[in-house]
């Protein structure tokens, strides 16, 4: 996890409750935002680092909370030994086979809004 102040509610994977077994966090520090959202390879190594102190703990699978580490999934994925989902549009090839024909997938997402201010 990115350090952040967004509330984590029950589903969001960043809550422990939305999982029914003990979880694990890392929080990645020297890693922003920016960051994630502008693919440089160069800036990935706290988040090496924090999901190899995950490995380390004895993790057996790690998932990021947010689909924007997707774009870091072949370089995360090869310094583990575990597996790692760095979005839940990885799992499409998973999902896909157990919809019924025809094997249609939706997906929504959530973009942040910028407000005006007051007007």
């Amino acid at each position: 996890m990115t350090p952040t102040t967004t509330p984590r509610v029950p589903g969001d994977p960043g809550h422990a409750a939305t999982f029914p077994f003990p979880v694990v966090y890392e929080v990645v520090h020297g890693f922003t935002f920016n960051d994630l959202q502008t693919y440089d390879p160069v800036t990935l190594t706290p988040v090496l680092d924090a999901v190899l102190r995950l490995q380390d703990k004895g993790v057996h699978f790690i998932i990021a909370d947010c689909g924007l580490f997707s774009l870091y999934q072949r370089e995360i994925s090869a310094a583990l030994h575990v597996p790692f989902i760095g979005s839940s549009l990885s799992l499409i090839p998973f999902i896909k086979p157990l919809c019924r024909r025809p094997r249609r997938l939706a997906s929504s997402r959530a973009t942040a809004l910028t407000s005006p201010g007051p007007t």
